[in-house]
């Protein structure tokens, strides 16, 4: 049978190298493509159901951290493509803290 899935928390630094992931930090798409090398990850362990989530969070224009993409969203089910991203969150609206 197929294992079931399992709550696992990867560090991006597991399967990246860390120009990678300073690079990933502030891109998207490649936080997407790192969802997908996780999934594949777990996947090839025998794993099924696999879902997985970024916590990311960036500072644009001496705001607060905000968070980049949504938590809540499965990005292993997200594709990449030039069409609208629900999963990326808009910039943070308050005013920057000088």
């Amino acid at each position: 049978g197929t294992k079931a899935a399992l709550d696992r928390v990867f560090e991006p630094t597991e399967f990246l190298t860390r120009y990678q992931t300073k690079m990933m930090s502030t891109q998207p798409d490649m936080i997407l493509k790192a969802a997908h090398i996780a999934k594949a990850i777990v996947e090839e362990k025998g794993h099924s159901g696999v879902k997985v989530y970024a916590r990311s969070a960036v500072v644009l224009n001496a705001r607060r951290p905000a968070p980049l993409v949504d938590p809540t969203v499965d990005l292993s089910q997200e594709r990449d493509g030039f069409g609208h991203k629900n999963w990326i969150l808009p910039a943070p609206s308050s005013p920057p803290e000088l």
